[in-house]
């Protein structure tokens, strides 16, 4: 079922990019005929059975940029230069730099592996640490392998609690998230980047609008990209965010049954009171705005699933498989 949600979310951020993916398209093409990906589109239309119209052509382009932006970054986590500067440009470096978070790192591993049964290395192999220079606690797991955790967390909490925080990032690399969100990051860059060029056929429309009879309809069609960009950001803000918010925090109950699955759901439990401590919890009326669940709600849920465990543990080298994730309640 994440598999699902993370999908729809896709769809619809496509869709909603069109608004600006398409536009820019007609701009490339108007100032430099795409002779041959428009006949690449056609050919793509002809063979699917569609109808192989111009603006079928375009819009068959602009869904090929956005998934050519969305496969790149991808792609690009599995190239060590390329992670290495997306770690740069977040400004995570190895734990090593700090030698009193490094010491609660490998105790947390430590503690993590006694309760799976997983090696710490085996972890550590699998699974790239880095530790972000930030006050407020939290970690993040991203392309491929990585997982990052702020000073403001393993500076202030025990190895307890951290190891319980990787195991809650260790279940988002393995439902998929990480991928699903490094392919949304891609093809918003993809759209980021046809902003930029409407954005330079606006000005330069604006720059024509003191010529006498042209100006006119130079000045009446700089206001369309700016109406299309109206349109863009009350969909992106209100619908986009609140479908984008509500499948994460499914993700974030799945990740939560990935701490009891490597059987630390006593120390879930303690992180995230530790969190309801530090940050408080989301009330109901923001609650549609944020892409956590509240804190309250992942704690019963951890404890059900504790509850229905039946004395059940945890297979050793079976915590590494998506399959051995028991569903959220």
């Amino acid at each position: 079922m994440t598999y699902i949600w993370n999908l729809l979310m896709i769809l619809f951020a496509g869709w909603l990019n069109t608004l600006m993916v398409v536009p820019a398209v007609m701009i490339v093409n108007y100032v430099h005929p795409l002779t041959e990906p428009m006949a690449w589109a056609s050919s793509l239309l002809t063979a699917v059975g569609a109808a192989d119209t111009y603006d079928n052509r375009i819009l068959c382009l602009a869904v090929a940029v956005m998934t050519a932006g969305g496969a790149l970054y991808i792609i690009a986590g599995y190239i060590p230069p390329l992670r290495g500067l997306n770690r740069v440009l977040m400004g995570a470096v190895p734990p090593e730099c700090f030698q009193d978070h490094n010491k609660t790192l490998n105790a947390a591993l430590a503690h993590l592996s006694e309760k799976s049964g997983i090696p710490a290395e085996e972890i550590k192999k699998k699974y790239y640490f880095t530790i972000i220079e930030e006050g407020s606690p939290n970690a993040w797991a991203y392309g491929t392998r990585d997982i990052s955790i702020t000073t403001g967390l393993i500076g202030r909490a025990s190895p307890r609690i951290v190891a319980a925080t990787i195991a809650h990032e260790i279940g988002h690399h393995l439902i998929g998230d990480t991928y699903f969100a490094t392919f949304y990051n891609g093809m918003w860059r993809s759209t980021w980047l046809c902003i930029q060029i409407i954005r330079a056929a606006t000005f330069l429309l604006g720059l024509l609008r003191f010529l006498p009879v042209i100006g006119i309809v130079c000045a009446l069609l700089t206001w369309v990209p700016a109406i299309l960009s109206w349109i863009f950001y009350i969909l992106q803000r209100i619908p986009q965010a609140l479908l984008q918010n509500f499948f994460m925090r499914q993700s974030e109950f799945k990740a939560d049954a990935n701490i009891v699955k490597m059987g630390l759901g006593e120390e879930g439990i303690e992180m995230l009171q530790f969190f309801l401590k530090v940050c408080g919890d989301t009330s109901l009326f923001f609650l549609p705005f944020v892409d956590h669940p509240r804190t309250k709600s992942r704690i019963k849920h951890i404890q059900k699933l504790m509850e229905n465990q039946n004395g059940y543990v945890p297979a050793p080298r079976a915590v590494l498989s998506v399959s051995d994730i028991p569903p959220a309640k």
